[in-house]
């Protein structure tokens, strides 16, 4: 199954990615990179990944994808909790479910 991760390279999505991977799964990763000087271990770094904000994510970034998996969110800045939370948990989950009703179509 094709497995699109956001937050690939936070606390949670640098350790589910490589058990993703383990279990079978082809994973990319999604993340902004915000903390790019930051290392939260080596398991990330095999994993591939694109660079962009998840509140700029498209239906057509979506195509290919069986699966999404939103570990996705800034931390300890409580100005941007409820911008990425419900918002954009709500609008990526919209995309997805146009994304897979249309592949179900054919």
């Amino acid at each position: 199954m094709k497995v699109l991760l956001t937050g690939h390279k936070g606390y949670i999505g640098a350790v589910a990615g490589p058990i993703l991977r383990s279990a079978g799964h082809d994973v990319v990763g999604l993340d902004t990179d915000l903390f790019a000087n930051c290392d939260f271990g080596d398991a990330t770094s095999d994993i591939p990944g694109v660079r962009k904000d998840l509140r700029d994510l498209t239906k057509a970034d979506l195509k290919g994808f069986d699966a999404v998996v939103h570990l996705a969110a800034l931390s300890n800045d409580p100005r941007e909790i409820s911008i990425l939370s419900s918002p954009t948990t709500s609008t990526t989950s919209r995309r997805c479910n146009w994304q897979d009703s249309r592949k179900r179509r054919g």
